[in-house]
């Protein structure tokens, strides 16, 4: 048994203190394969597991992260010139060449009174510094994780056996609105009222193979599943679905379909969809 591709989309450019699924943040993408690492490596029998992938890559039917035509699921850039954070937790785990790494070095401004400060290396012990004053020092590894108060701009170090690393981070009372995308696919608006259920009707939280049972119910998600396939543009049409695809795709809410969907369906649609979809009752409602 072996994993054949697991990965998180990542802009090595998009910085998040609080990162999530879809933010194509830096800080999203460790997340991820620190919880996949951790899982592999429980794992010794997997005959193979191949993360995916290296590099960033050119992908025609794709339109996301405002940069069109790139799966970001690479370790390292597609010019091969910027490696990700993502890409020395696997150094931590796989290389045997003694080495630290700070996390973060993109992310400069930050706010709030107390900031989250990772460090991957594959040694066993790493000290951490801030204006070189010793914050804490920590063992086990390969992940090591620090909470450090911030007030100014900051020299922050971590030293491993004869190794060190260094980043400088500040305090801002704002954001860095370039560390997001303008139109990001994470969208507060998922929590909107309007994206609300009424008990004994269907909604946008419904798996779409319950409401396709019936006929209007049917017509709506067969004309958004096929926005989210134009938006795929040639990809989709060389792709042969079967019986099987496409009972997966059902068995997802609308929701998981919409976020999925790169912003191909917007708000817009999304909210006019719940409201056609509130008014079809379930089959035991009628």
């Amino acid at each position: 048994m072996g994993l054949a591709e697991y990965g998180a989309d990542c802009r090595f450019d998009l910085e998040s203190g609080s990162p999530q699924r879809g933010d194509y943040s830096e800080q999203y993408q460790c997340l991820y394969h620190e919880h996949l690492l951790r899982m592999l490596q429980a794992r010794p029998w997997l005959w193979c597991t191949y993360v995916w992938n290296l590099f960033d890559f050119g992908a025609d039917g794709r339109e996301e992260a405002e940069d069109p035509g790139v799966n970001h699921k690479g370790l390292v850039t597609f010019d091969r010139k910027v490696k990700k954070d993502a890409y020395y937790l696997y150094k931590a785990y796989w290389s045997k060449e003694p080495f630290v790494y700070l996390c973060g070095r993109r992310f400069v401004d930050r706010t709030g009174d107390e900031t989250v400060v990772k460090v991957y290396s594959n040694l066993p012990e790493v000290q951490l510094f801030c204006d070189g004053t010793l914050v804490s020092k920590q063992q086990g590894g390969p992940v090591y994780t620090f909470r450090i108060p911030i007030s100014g701009t900051h020299t922050v170090e971590a030293k491993a056996g004869e190794h060190t690393d260094t980043i400088t981070i500040r305090k801002v009372q704002e954001r860095n609105k370039s560390y997001y995308l303008a139109t990001s696919s994470v969208q507060n608006w998922f929590d909107d009222p309007g994206m609300d259920s009424i008990p004994g009707f269907f909604s946008v939280q419904n798996k779409m193979e319950d409401i396709r049972q019936d006929s209007t119910g049917r017509m709506l998600i067969d004309e958004l599943i096929a926005v989210a396939r134009a938006s795929r543009g040639s990809v989709t049409k060389e792709v042969k679905r079967t019986e099987a695809m496409e009972r997966m795709l059902y068995r997802n809410t609308v929701l998981g379909l919409v976020r999925q969907a790169g912003g191909a369906i917007t708000q817009k649609m999304a909210l006019e969809l719940n409201q056609k979809l509130r008014q079809i009752p379930k089959p035991d409602n009628r």
